[in-house]
């Protein structure tokens, strides 16, 4: 006689129903904060223009952080340095001619205007003359930088050099504020690392919750069915992760008591540069977040590559170590060469306003073996008017060698946190101080 199986349905699809219900009352809290939370360090530079260096190439423009982006942003590149503005012209043109839609037209004559006021177009140019190119470059006027490219940013640059008067004056008295918070800001940040530390409880709590949902899931079985045929229960986990993993993936802690401590204080940093290399740096840490950190007042140091043929420097140096985007400038010269090809010696002046680093020269030598590079060790900083000379090999080739150095400009950078270690303070806080230098006052007993 064949066994009837009989069970309640709703002891099996109530789990289901509560989490469907739970992860909609979180997917929507979680929507709303995240639609009107952008990322506290990016909003700092929103709108500013700034340098991003990304793998061995760097982008200029105007930065624009979005809500949800996971800490990704955009860079808009000055109009002078929009790449293949023609190409951007005729979008709107033929836009123009096959929708009848005014805006277009009215962007591209804005654009034009603009163009021949920089010199970019010449005078006599106008939108009969364009042209539809399948094989001219597309235009671009901006970079996107997604969350999944975050690994591969370096920082993000606001040099002194490159802001205005007022520009500069506003970030001073940022940082006065930082030095010393208003009653109403402390109380502000105060709240807002409460409500911080309450989305994370509840973002610990749902996962926690699903968790323990997810196992009672699949130790459920139908009656007179086998766990491992139960599909329900087997589906209903892999989606109970996927929804655990989209809205989790979201949340981290913002509140870190050790660089809550360190705000509007100098510390020291280690960070990892374009090169691989590992280098300190020191400045006014300003404000932090789960992806950055935003140190003030640092004296970056700048990769620079140059060429001399004898005491001439070639054309097109000096220039960065990386390639840049959206800042087409002409680097000012650093160094002045001297080259005695008797004594094969080069001697270096510095005629920037700057300190600079020397690092090393490379030469063509040759060889039994044919012609190699080789290094010549040159490390020395060298202040505005100073000179040190360099040996080059005897077995030298022709009179062209490459010179890589360092300059030193200020700026207020923004470090992804996996490029940056934060070592500890470089002073003392107020607090401390006294009663360290009471300890220090002390006499000191030793154990013979």
């Amino acid at each position: 006689m064949q066994e009837v199986i009989t069970f309640d349905i709703w002891q099996y699809l109530a789990p289901l129903f509560y989490i469907i219900l739970l992860g909609l009352i979180v997917s929507l809290f979680y929507g709303i904060v995240e639609y009107f939370t952008i990322d506290r360090v990016l909003k700092k530079f929103s709108g500013d223009r700034v340098l991003v260096v990304l793998s061995n190439e760097a982008y200029f423009g105007e930065l624009h952080p979005f809500p949800r982006s996971g800490g990704g942003f955009e860079i808009f590149f000055d109009v002078e340095n929009i790449e293949n503005p023609v190409s951007l012209l005729a979008f709107l043109y033929e836009n123009y001619k096959e929708t009848g839609d005014e805006k277009f037209l009215e962007e591209a004559e804005t654009l034009i205007k603009e163009f021949k006021e920089k010199n970019i177009l010449p005078e006599s140019f106008t939108l009969k003359e364009l042209r539809i190119n399948p094989w001219y470059p597309p235009s671009l006027v901006s970079r996107k930088v997604f969350s999944t490219e975050l690994g591969n940013v370096f920082g993000i640059f606001r040099f002194k050099d490159l802001l205005s008067e007022e520009e500069r004056k506003k970030i001073w008295r940022e940082l006065a504020v930082a030095y010393d918070p208003p009653l109403y800001l402390r109380a502000s940040r105060k709240l807002s690392n409460s409500l911080s530390y309450v989305k994370d409880r509840v973002g610990s709590y749902f996962s926690s919750s699903t968790q323990m949902l997810q196992s009672t899931l699949m130790a459920t079985s139908i009656p007179g069915v086998p766990i491992q045929t139960t599909t329900l229960s087997t589906d209903i986990s892999k989606r109970l992760q996927d929804m655990q993993s989209k809205i989790l993936g979201t949340l981290g802690t913002e509140y870190d008591g050790l660089l809550e401590n360190a705000i509007g204080r100098l510390v020291t940093v280690e960070v990892k540069d374009v090169e691989g290399e590992w280098k300190k740096y020191q400045g006014v840490l300003v404000e932090y977040s789960k992806k950055y950190i935003l140190v003030y007042d640092v004296d970056y140091r700048i990769q620079m590559i140059t060429k001399f043929r004898g005491s001439e420097e070639v054309s097109g140096f000096p220039k960065p170590y990386f390639n840049i985007y959206g800042l087409h400038m002409k680097w000012e010269k650093n160094l002045e060469a001297t080259y005695n090809q008797q004594e094969r010696t080069v001697t270096f002046t510095n005629i920037s306003q700057y300190p600079l680093k020397l690092e090393k020269l490379q030469v063509t030598v040759q060889t039994s073996e044919g012609d190699k590079l080789q290094d010549v060790a040159i490390s020395a900083v060298l202040f505005p008017g100073e000179k040190t000379t360099a040996k080059l090999p005897e077995n030298m080739k022709g009179d062209e060698y490459t010179v890589y150095y360092e300059i030193s400009r200020e700026a207020d950078i923004i470090w992804p946190r996996s490029k940056v270690k934060v070592l500890g303070l470089g002073d003392y806080p107020a607090d401390l101080l006294k009663t360290i230098l009471t300890k220090l006052s002390r006499p000191h007993f030793s154990v013979k």
